[in-house]
Order: C-alpha cells, then sequence, then structure tokens
C-alpha cells in the first residue's frame, strides 16, 4: 500500500531537480558572461543608467547557483522519502529546506535587497511571492497526507498486533 502523499512528493521532487538542474545549468553558463560584461565598460556604464550595479549582478548569480543547488538537494529528499516511513525524515527535511528558503525569500523582499525588490510592480510582487510559494506548499502537502497514512498503518499494525 502506498502512502496518500506519495505521489505529489514524488512529482514535485521531479519538477525540482528538473528545473533546480536546469538553472543550475543556466546560471554556471552565465557566469563567466557576466564577467566578460563587466570588463565593458561601455556595457557598465549603460546598465549603471538603469541603477544596476556589476557587484549586485554578482551577488543574484551567486544566489541562483546557491537556489538552484537547494531545489534540487529538496527534489532528491523528497523523491528518497517519498514512499517508505523509515526514510520520512528526509522528506521532511526537503519540506522543511524549501519552507527556509522561502522565507529568506521573503526576508530578502522585506528588506529591499537587490533584484528583491517587489515595491515597484504589484503584478511581479504577487507573481513571485507565489511562484516561490509553489513548491514549499506541494512539499508540506505530500509531507502531512504521507504522516496521516503512517499513522493510520501504524494503528492497525497495533490493532492486530504487528507491531
Amino acid at each position: 500500500m502506498k502512502p496518500k502523499g506519495s505521489l505529489l512528493l514524488k512529482v514535485t521532487g521531479i519538477i525540482m531537480v528538473v528545473l533546480g538542474a536546469f538553472s543550475l545549468i543556466v546560471s554556471v553558463i552565465a557566469m563567466p558572461l557576466l564577467a566578460g560584461i563587466e570588463n565593458d565598460p561601455a556595457t557598465v556604464e549603460a546598465l549603471a543608467e538603469f541603477g544596476i550595479k556589476m557587484s549586485d549582478m554578482m551577488d543574484l548569480m551567486i544566489q541562483s547557483i546557491i537556489t538552484s543547488v537547494v531545489m534540487v538537494l529538496c527534489g532528491v529528499l523528497a523523491l528518497l522519502g517519498s514512499k517508505r516511513e523509515d526514510r520520512f525524515f528526509l522528506a521532511i527535511i526537503a519540506m522543511s529546506l524549501s519552507l527556509i528558503e522561502f522565507g529568506v525569500f521573503v526576508a530578502l523582499a522585506i528588506a529591499g535587497a537587490p533584484g528583491y525588490d517587489l515595491g515597484s510592480d504589484l503584478i511581479y510582487a504577487v507573481t513571485a511571492v507565489v511562484s516561490s510559494l509553489i513548491f514549499p506548499v506541494m512539499l508540506t502537502l505530500g509531507v502531512i497526507l504521507n504522516y496521516v497514512s503512517f499513522k493510520e498503518w501504524k494503528k492497525q499494525r497495533q490493532q492486530f498486533g504487528e507491531v
């Protein structure tokens, strides 16, 4: 018998691994390109006219790499902890990491960190918050459903004297 949240955790885990790996590859490829832009004074001046600093761009690139790695890690942990009761703690760790990542995103947005300024455009702000909340919510639902299933199974095993 499969736990109720197993499929949700598997699907979420696979999506997180694929998107995180894609984001990581793009970020790693973009890093040398960004370094090349930094050496071009005309481009740096053009970006400065829009209020974009190269140091902020490098910081965002590093944050993107870290976020991608965390996303891949959460996806792998969700996959590993999706089915078996003895590995359930891995799904809880994945859920916790994704909630912490969302909390960091919100904290940076509230602080007005470069690249996280949500105050200029309401539609962007709502979209950014909702899209950042999708994976933590899906992981949390999967963990809760699995937890309920495992509790029911444990109760049934105790009832029939298997424990």
